[in-house]
């Protein structure tokens, strides 16, 4: 794909597919791999050190109050943690078939290009904001073009384009840092701000409101459903069909939001998106898939942001206050923080 081409402003570019991280998987497929990988390597992490009792004067728990103050067994949240997952690798599949996998490169030079003309347009505002402040940009660039010929055009608010590389490179290098270093971490920036946010006043609605917080769960859902399909293997009817897919959105869309995770009193790694479904889907699916979107991260990106994001979501369930880990000291809310809020005691308090 070529692009229109202006004489002595913009270098042409040619799109074409950005290559893999890796030869056998795409970059598509391994953003949606690689954050359950790294939520279940760094899960067995915490799980061999617990059982072979290292590091035990981290622990913020006993073994003893992990075996009897948790309401549901390891094996209950393994199992609804794997359905989960499954269940959200579908949803990214499903997007992905929409939206599109495949991404394209060969136009970094052209906007980076782009960003120099911006610069250079910047600079024609200068005189005035001077002005605002009682400076003389132009006098002021008159004084210093023995010493910095560029300084004095940017002073004078000269310039636009792209002309003489060379003695405007300092243009073409700040156009390099926006594009490499500024632009996506500012992309970062906002969908760190977007999905924090979204996950707080989410998690602070269930448990200000006691319908979204207590009143079914999916143990339900699943009792229920053998009830419907007892004494069949298949569906009898279209009738009994459409009322179990009435009672799955039923139950999918309405209370015991939240309380389901907190029956782990005694956090570990791998409780961490042990949720109901209907949370998860609220608050982890949707409210990553809008920050992702409205960032605009490259696929790339999307790797780095959703693998420490689920990095930093185990550690914070651990256990353990390890003080020579590195995802502790990614702000206040770290395994300490995070336990009071599981606690009986504590429960509203963080």
């Amino acid at each position: 794909m070529e692009n229109e081409t202006y004489p002595n402003l913009l270098p042409s570019y040619s799109l074409k597919p950005l290559p893999p991280l890796l030869p056998w998987i795409s970059d598509f497929h391994l953003s949606l791999l690689l954050p359950v990988t790294a939520y279940w390597t760094i899960s067995m992490i915490y799980w061999f050190i617990d059982k072979k009792d290292y590091f035990s004067q981290y622990r913020l728990h006993t073994p003893a109050e992990f075996k009897h103050r948790n309401r549901v067994s390891a094996g209950e949240v393994f199992r609804a943690v794997v359905f989960q997952q499954i269940i959200q690798t579908c949803f990214g599949l499903v997007l992905g078939h929409f939206f599109g996998t495949i991404e394209y490169h060969g136009k970094e030079e052209y906007d980076i290009a782009i960003w120099t003309i911006r610069i250079r347009q910047a600079q024609q505002a200068i005189p005035s904001i001077f002005g605002v402040l009682g400076i003389d940009a132009k006098r002021l660039g008159q004084q210093l073009e023995g010493y910095s010929p560029s300084l004095t055009l940017m002073l004078r608010g000269q310039g636009s384009g792209i002309k003489n590389d060379a003695s405007f490179a300092w243009e073409i290098w700040v156009a390099k840092v926006i594009f490499w270093v500024l632009d996506p971490a500012a992309r970062f920036g906002i969908a760190i701000f977007f999905s924090d946010t979204w996950q707080y006043f989410w998690h602070r609605a269930m448990h200000a409101n006691k319908w979204m917080y207590r009143k079914y769960s999916d143990h339900t859902l699943f009792h229920l459903l053998k009830v419907q399909t007892s004494g069949s293997n298949t569906l009898r009817s279209h009738t009994e069909a459409f009322s179990i897919s009435r009672l799955i959105l039923t139950l999918f869309f309405t209370g015991n939001i939240h309380a389901h995770h907190h029956r782990i009193y005694v956090p570990y790694a791998f409780g961490a998106f042990y949720n109901t479904l209907t949370e998860a889907f609220i608050v982890d699916t949707i409210g990553t898939t809008l920050s992702l979107m409205l960032s605009g991260l490259s696929t790339r990106q999307i790797i780095w942001f959703s693998t420490i994001s689920v990095m930093k979501g185990v550690d914070d369930h651990c256990g353990y206050r390890i003080p020579w880990d590195p995802l502790q000291w990614l702000g206040e809310q770290n395994t300490a923080f995070h336990d009071v809020h599981h606690q009986s005691w504590g429960i509203k308090v963080s």
